[in-house]
């Protein structure tokens, strides 16, 4: 997701997907079923000529030839393509802000790599002209967030599940742990687990047509829909059901005894009512245990690249063990655990009874924010609390700057972050 905002507020004013739909250069004038997107006459001004983009609820309306895109491989941007939409529609039409009247600060994984953070100023500053811009890592924002510059920060986000250190206002490195199991995977799973092991038939919104309280199935009516929209609208289907009923279970998963649990029933856009039962459990257990359950479960769970990935327990352990001895004891005592994956009901008490039991010999506490939306937008929070400091101008890389030094002075930190705090 694409979270942007004011310093100094309480969480941000624009959150949609971070994903554009592009129609091709020369696919053609972009037709549409079911509506007008809020972005369409300003696509449609274009031409076929050259390519057109269509970010957050424009996307929802069904073009030909439109494919869905993101920028982001395993939480690092890959595709400045599409990046340069994304932050336009941020910042001109869900901010309404002139990105050459404020500074701009932006929050990067800490598996960022340099050629990323030097494209990203090189666009700020000649694409956008902003006056100053700042670049900070997402777990220090996070610590921030809770209010410590130490603190082991468990992100599960969209593309990546990391593990971060952060001591005294600085990311170490070295002790960064990741894995390719994010929500995106999770949501394949249970797509793959619905669609191919139960056999359901899943119609996105698109698909269907609901008048005078009669639901019509309109898929034949729809011309040169690509595969890659279809993927994504069946994934926004599948992706709710996931967020309202999927929560962690007490105890490690076991198909005898959750496939006899109650189950939730779901009402699919035709109208059709599923019921999930061992899904719902099976689900956020991957996040701890993804080497679950026999072959069958694997094969459908994962990818080839995604084989061999470790549980968030192991990581944990694995982050804190590559950290110098002296603080281990404070980053066992301060974990936090944000991003949207993080919502999962129970998660946090489950992922502390395994921690307990892994390192015994060690007291293990796991800091989460009650309010689900100081989880999601932990790193929100933290930037524009840090932002909004009198002293935070320490930090800047001005125009000016940019101008004499390059895109290579993001690399060289002007200031302590945590040394303007105190």
């Amino acid at each position: 997701m694409v979270k942007g905002g004011y310093a100094g507020d309480d969480c941000p004013k624009a959150v949609f997907p971070a994903y554009a739909g592009c129609i091709p250069e020369g696919a053609g004038a972009s037709s549409t079923v079911g509506g007008e997107g809020p972005a369409s006459e300003e696509a449609a001004a274009a031409g076929s000529k050259e390519s057109q983009w269509f970010t957050d609820l424009a996307m929802h309306t069904s073009r030909a030839h439109m494919e869905i895109k993101s920028p982001m491989t395993h939480g690092v941007v890959t595709d400045w393509a599409v990046a340069e939409p994304l932050l336009k529609h941020l910042l001109r039409d869900r901010l309404l802000a002139d990105p050459k009247e404020h500074p701009l600060m932006m929050a990067e994984s800490a598996g960022n790599t340099t050629e990323s953070r030097e494209k990203l100023t090189e666009l700020m500053f000649e694409k956008f002209d902003a006056p100053a811009f700042f670049l900070s890592k997402d777990a220090v924002l996070s610590a921030f967030a809770t209010g410590r510059a130490t603190a082991l920060v468990v992100d599960c986000g969209g593309g990546t599940t990391k593990v971060s250190p952060v001591h005294d206002g600085y990311i170490l490195k070295k002790g960064v742990v990741s894995n390719k199991l994010g929500g995106d995977a999770l949501t394949s799973y249970l797509t793959r687990q619905l669609t191919e092991q139960r056999k359901v038939t899943i119609k996105p919104h698109y698909m269907i047509e609901k008048s005078d309280g009669e639901v019509k199935d309109i898929s034949a009516k729809l011309n040169h829909i690509t595969s890659s929209y279809s993927t994504w609208m069946v994934g926004d289907v599948v992706r709710d059901l996931k967020e309202s009923f999927c929560k962690a279970s007490d105890v490690r998963y076991d198909p005898a005894i959750f496939e006899s649990k109650p189950p939730s029933r779901y009402e699919l856009p035709d109208g059709n009512v599923i019921e999930v039962a061992a899904e719902r459990y099976l689900v956020p257990e991957l996040l701890l245990q993804p080497d679950l359950g026999d072959e069958g479960i694997k094969a459908a769970a994962f990818s080839d690249e995604l084989k061999g990935q470790v549980g968030m327990v192991e990581m944990i352990n694995q982050s804190i063990h590559r950290c110098d001895p002296d603080i281990r004891r404070d980053l066992y005592m301060h974990v936090v655990l944000t991003g949207g994956g993080s919502l999962f009901g129970g998660l946090s008490e489950r992922l502390t009874n395994e921690l307990v039991l892994k390192v015994a010999q060690q007291k293990v506490k796991v800091n989460c924010p009650t309010l689900a939306t100081e989880r999601r937008f932990s790193a929100w929070i933290g930037g524009s609390i840090l932002a909004s400091l009198g002293t935070f101008h320490q930090l800047w890389m001005s125009k000016k700057e940019y101008e004499e030094s390059g895109a290579v002075l993001v690399d060289f930190p002007v200031s302590h972050i945590a040394a303007i705090l105190r």
